[in-house]
């Protein structure tokens, strides 16, 4: 009788032993299903929101050759498929910007004799996508013979999902980036010894801020001389963010 109850109870600690094993397989094994099936959603997501971005056609336009006294090398985008709207006026907007006969005139207004001086003029492009954000970069170098080059770099972010110009609002979705930008802009100066106009530094973050996306990275872009004298040119300030569901944060 006392055997028949230690091989009861013992196989009552074995099978106890077994439920047990099989309770944790089926908790890791429910716990891996749920980890496989976040991870494919949020890859889908990720997918899903870089659509609105890489599906954006631009094709290259532009001016080329020697026209007189001008030489001219002059790529710009042309937006395909924006709601036609925006559509019509970005890219309005870029090339009345970057019209070589405009920029010209400019250069040599006031000036005596000006057809006989060399003018080089060259634009050149980059664009980087980001989820919902179409970053275009656009260089440009114009020279005047005799005169000091200038270079240049203007941004243009464009919120490809609403067809519009998108601002850093856009990327932060509401979070309290401004303070943070500013504080970051100032710490970048100052390792870089650069002065602004300001003593304080930068101050504040207007909502039209010039900006662009490249490599998953914040770039604060200021032309020369609008913050800090000309000796330093373009001010590029690289925000060391990382990327979490498509906000930057530090």
């Amino acid at each position: 009788m006392n055997k028949l109850l230690f091989n009861r109870i013992r196989m009552d600690k074995r099978l106890t032993l077994f439920i047990i094993v099989a309770i944790v397989i089926i908790v890791l094994l429910i716990a891996l299903l749920i980890n496989t099936v976040f991870k494919a959603g949020k890859a889908r997501e990720e997918e899903i929101r870089s659509m609105a971005s890489t599906g954006v056609i631009v094709e290259d336009t532009g001016s080329y050759g020697e026209f007189d006294n001008i030489e001219v090398d002059v790529t710009i985008p042309h937006f395909k498929n924006l709601k036609d709207s925006y559509n019509f006026f970005i890219n309005n907007l870029i090339k009345e910007r970057f019209d070589y006969k405009t920029v010209y005139k400019e250069f040599v207004a006031g000036m005596k004799n000006a057809e006989t001086l060399k003018f080089k003029y060259n634009v050149s492009y980059e664009r980087y996508d980001y989820y919902d954000c179409v970053s275009i970069v656009i260089n440009e170098y114009a020279e005047l013979q005799g005169d000091r080059p200038r270079q240049t770099k203007t941004c243009y972010v464009i919120n490809a999902k609403e067809s519009r110009t998108a601002t850093l609002g856009d990327v932060f979705d509401k979070q309290d980036y401004k303070n943070r930008i500013i504080e970051e802009v100032n710490k970048q100066a100052k390792n870089k010894n650069i002065d602004f106009a300001s003593e304080e530094g930068i101050t504040y973050i207007p909502e039209d801020q010039s900006f662009y996306i490249k490599d998953n990275k914040l770039h604060i872009f200021y032309e020369a001389s609008s913050v800090a004298a000309n000796i330093y040119g373009d001010l590029d300030f690289e925000m060391p963010f990382e990327n979490d569901k498509g906000i930057f944060v530090f």
